[in-house]
């Protein structure tokens, strides 16, 4: 039963308005009644309607019982009500916390630069709808940690998610937690009951999480040094999520398992854009000074706005003289450490003194206080190596620091080093230049040089580790050469300079290859200084300067003859035989190579000799002898791959590709060069990466694939461009060149062709210089530029002769042949092609032997004799599709048609030709236009309705199996072909 009315005084208000000094007149002006009002509700007259309740919470940062504003019924209510409150119910009145400790937005309302994605991330997390929200934020100091917590603070779905509020705390190395507990239960109206236990932290801590209950808060703990004072802060409710930021990876780990989020530096661009905010006037006038600065930092937030607001300062007059001066300053590492610029007192550095000003030394610095003594000089002697993004070993860091491996924990637990995958580390910028000006122990730099000389012998065959370790190898080297450490960087360079020639860093190479040389001359180390000469002849050999090659190499053999030194002798014999080769000098080649190989065989040197014999292949193959080079091709790969020589292996697996492909097995050539390329590929090799990509690019263009060759040869291109290889420059070229040819792009054509020509002339390599007139005069018979045809064919007849050549000689004479059938000369032809026929067949080349029976066929067709030409152009087309050789196979079936045509059999002419016409469509071949020409003369001799029906005859045939076409696409090809034939439809 209700009881009677009466008036009970509500001294929880008027406490609350005691304790602030306030009077009812002032209460009442802040929440918009007057003072009568306010008296009667303290006097329990009346109680606040829920707006009044609202204000009164608001005003006082106090719930609605903490204020005495619960209506008396629901006071004496003994049991629970199931029902949903009604919405004036107090307990939902509850005015949302905003923490004044939360640091101000910065100014201008910009958000972050380079941060969306990673705010997103973390927004995901907190507002997820886990029970218990557990997220930490960790990274360098200065990373910009703190920066992103206050994003999170002020961004408007983090606060519309928190309902009830953000509560902030900063932390710092020594935080007074109850201090901070006590303001927090100041802001939520709370505190223990006890006044004795006010003094402890636990009962702050129960008491606040009891009053924040069952409400939707974030807490931000910024900058934890421990993780005892953030576990203090972790006070919240089950609706609740928890944000802490610190620099310590472990802190991080063990407040949230598994909501842990590392906070990376800028990127490049990023970088820019935030030192283009800050001070756009000097990175307008020096954008080039401007992104060194922010290289140099590592893209560090805290640095650029460091840098950013000093450069904004120093611009303001506008000279460009002082903003010159002041990048130049910035240049300078101590410079970048020292600058400092003051804190506000609202969102300071939590773990500086108040009013300290804020830099890179002080804020590194504080962590390298925490540090033990050997912790600091593990971090000294790791300054030594390049800094981010480079990495080095656990093992290495032992090494050069001298001290044991648990100093690299006790810096990683420091948020100092960074882990870079399993046994790595890096260390920043900024960090790097903090401890380099603490080093002063001078012996690390000898273990560094002594430790990476050491490595890059050990693994000189390893081109993987090696790449690993490539920046530190060249620091160590470095460093041999401005410490006169010469024996070191002798033995370093000879280890590693093999590697930079692979991967076409010339440049580098020759830098060090030169010091190296001029140390064995210091010396007097007669075997170094034939390594040097014999490293630098192979990089002049690499950029297409043969007499430079040439000249290093007869120094390097003189030397080592002087010096009784078999080994190096023979390794320089291989590398002038080879050139020779390549220049068209075939008995000087093999006479090189012979005295090569005999002396590695007396040596027991087996890789030298493998190599020897592949490059001795090459020659023999050249000369027309397949099986022999074959021979020693298979027995020189056994060898190197025995050896576990990756390199070696791929190089001979390139000369079985070619030899393949020249004896029409383009299956198992490619096989070859696929094996190849990949191994090139893992070990970097560039020159040998675009070699593989021509030859490719040849045998896809051969098979009738123009898009896929395009590709070989464009990467080829680049490559070659990249580590400026004339030769093999040149040789993509001249391949581009046929096919554009081939395409009927005789224009283009002849322009790459010509492109390429002095450049084979200036470097004597007289085998592709005939190579690419042959394809010139080719093409210009098909053009019907005879004389020139003439001109340009017989100079590379005279070429390949001299360098005895005997599958080009018999290629050029097939051509030879086609021109003088074009001539009219009939029986000049017969012979040339007679001539080249049996060659090819020795030579094993089924593919190039066809060829010359398809020219046959012609030449037979024009002669009249026309059953020889059909089983010419029969025998000739079964080859090719045994080879699925679609380019030929197409150009056989024209001419088969052509024949069917000249023999008045008009039906199987247009078979033939749509046959030939589809496949020149997939190849873009410029003599689809024959095809259309005889398919408009066969229409109006079949008449429209006959000629359409036996099209559609063929369409519904199966495909050419080389074309590798499905019914549907063989009829639309078809289609299209006949559309191209005055617009004939199935």
């Amino acid at each position: 039963m209700k009881k009677p009315a009466r008036n009970v005084p509500n001294q929880h208000l008027k406490q609350a308005r005691v304790r602030q000094g306030w009077s009812q007149e002032y209460v009442a002006r802040e929440v918009g009644t007057d003072a009568f009002t306010v008296s009667r509700w303290e006097r329990g007259v009346t109680m606040p309607g829920p707006h009044f309740r609202l204000q009164l919470c608001t005003l006082f940062k106090m719930s609605v019982l903490e204020l005495g504003l619960v209506p008396e019924e629901l006071e004496e209510r003994t049991e629970p009500d199931p029902s949903p409150p009604p919405s004036d119910l107090p307990q939902l009145v509850q005015t949302p916390i905003w923490d004044p400790a939360i640091p101000p937005a910065p100014a201008g309302g910009s958000g972050l630069i380079g941060r969306d994605g990673l705010l997103g991330q973390i927004k995901q997390q907190l507002m997820s709808e886990r029970r218990v929200k557990l997220s930490a934020l960790h990274g360098l100091p200065g990373v910009g940690k703190t920066a992103l917590a206050i994003a999170l603070a002020h961004d408007a779905e983090i606060q519309a998610h928190f309902s009830d509020g953000i509560l902030w705390v900063g932390l710092g190395r020594q935080p007074d937690v109850l201090g901070l507990l006590s303001r927090w239960g100041a802001i939520l109206g709370c505190a223990p009951a006890d006044m004795a236990q006010r003094s402890k932290p636990e009962a702050w801590a129960a008491s606040i999480h009891a009053a924040i209950g069952q409400r939707q808060i974030l807490l931000v703990l910024d900058d934890a040094w421990k993780i005892t004072d953030a576990l203090a802060l972790q006070v919240g409710g089950p609706h609740c999520a928890h944000l802490v930021t610190t620099r310590f990876p472990e802190i991080a780990r063990r407040f949230a398992v598994d909501g842990t989020t590392i906070v990376r530096e800028l990127e490049d661009t990023d970088g820019r854009l935030l030192l283009m905010r800050l001070a756009p006037d000097s990175v307008q006038a020096e954008p080039q000074e401007a992104q060194a600065l922010v290289n140099m930092v590592g893209g560090l937030p805290l640095a650029l706005t460091l840098l950013g607001n000093f450069l904004r300062a120093q611009s303001h007059s506008g000279q460009p003289r002082r903003i010159r001066a002041a990048l130049e300053r910035l240049r300078s590492a101590d410079e970048r450490l020292r600058l400092a610029e003051p804190q506000a007192l609202i969102g300071a550095h939590p773990s500086l003194e108040i009013g300290a000003p804020l830099s890179l030394q002080t804020v590194i610095g504080i962590s390298v206080q925490q540090i033990s003594d050997d912790a600091r000089t593990t971090l000294g002697a790791l300054a030594v190596f390049p800094p981010k993004p480079n990495t080095f070993s656990e093992e290495a860091a032992v090494e050069i620091s001298a001290l044991p491996v648990e100093t690299l924990d006790e810096l990683s637990d420091a948020g100092l080093l960074e882990s870079s995958g399993p046994e790595r580390y890096t260390l920043h910028q900024t960090i790097a230049d903090y401890a380099s000006s603490h080093l002063s122990e001078s012996t690390v730099y000898q273990r560094l040089v002594t430790y990476f000389v050491a490595y890059a012998d050990q693994h000189a065959r390893d081109y993987v580790k090696l790449d690993l370790e490539s920046n530190n190898i060249l620091l160590a080297l470095e460093l041999a050469h401005t410490h006169s450490m010469q024996s070191a960087l002798i033995q370093g360079t000879h280890a590693f300079a093999p590697f930079l020639i692979t991967r076409g860093l010339y440049t580098l190479a020759v830098t060090l290859l030169q010091r190296s040389l001029s140390a064995a001359q210091a010396l007097e180390d007669y075997p170094a200084q034939v390594s040097a000469l014999l490293s630098l002849g192979k990089i002049d050999d690499q950029r297409s300067n043969y007499s430079n090659a040439r000249t290093m190499w007869q120094n390097a053999l003189s030397l080592a003859r002087q010096h009784a030194d078999v080994r190096s002798s023979a390794q320089v014999l291989r590398e002038l035989g080879n050139l020779a080769h390549r220049q068209g000098q075939p008995e000087l080649a093999r006479q090189f190579l012979s005295e090569a190989l005999e002396a590695q065989i007396q040596l027991g040197d087996e890789s030298g000799s493998a190599e020897t014999q592949g490059t001795l292949a090459d020659v023999i193959a050249a000369q027309g002898e397949p099986e022999l080079a074959r021979k020693l091709y298979t027995e020189a790969l056994a060898t190197l791959r025995r050896l576990g020589d990756q390199r070696g292996a791929a190089l001979i697996l390139g000369r079985l590709g070619v030899l393949a492909r020249e004896q029409s097995q383009p299956e198992q050539a490619r096989l070859f060069y696929d094996e190849a390329l990949a191994i090139f590929r893992k070990v970097g090799d560039q020159h040998n990466i675009s070699v593989v990509l021509i030859n490719l690019g040849n045998l896809t263009r051969q098979q009738g694939q123009p898009e896929q060759a395009r590709l070989f040869y464009e990467e080829a291109l680049e490559i070659t461009q990249r580590i400026e290889n004339r030769r093999t420059f040149a040789f993509t070229i001249l391949n581009l060149g046929s096919m554009a040819s081939d395409q009927g792009h005789f224009e283009q054509a002849r322009q790459l062709f010509n492109q390429a020509i002095p450049i084979f002339r200036e470097l004597q390599d007289q085998r592709s210089l005939a190579i690419t007139l042959q394809s010139l005069g080719s093409q210009e018979v098909a053009e019907g530029l005879l004389e020139l045809a003439r001109s340009h064919l017989d100079e590379a007849r005279t070429l390949f002769s001299k360098i005895a050549d005997k599958r080009q000689t018999a290629l050029i004479t097939r051509d030879l042949g086609a021109l003088a059938r074009c001539e009219g000369h009939l029986d000049e032809a017969h012979a040339l092609l007679d001539e080249a026929l049996p060659i090819l067949e020795q030579l094993g080349d089924q593919r190039e032997a066809a060829v010359v029976r398809q020219e046959m066929g012609t030449l037979a067709l024009q002669k009249g004799q026309l059953e020889q030409a059909r089983a010419l152009f029969v025998q000739a087309l079964d080859v090719m599709r045994q080879m699925e050789d679609r380019r030929n196979i197409a150009h056989t079936l024209l001419e088969l048609g052509r024949l069917a045509w000249q023999e008045q059999r008009a039906e199987e002419a247009l078979r033939y030709l749509l046959g030939a016409g589809v496949g020149m469509k997939l190849m873009h071949w410029f003599e689809i236009s024959d095809v259309e020409r005889l398919l408009a003369l066969v229409r109006a001799q079949l008449g429209d309705p006959a000629f359409r029906l036996i099209a559609r005859q063929v369409a519904h045939t199966e495909p050419e199996p080389a074309y590798g076409l499905k019914q549907a696409a063989w009829i639309d090809m078809i289609q299209q072909v006949l559309a191209n034939s005055q617009e004939a439809h199935l």
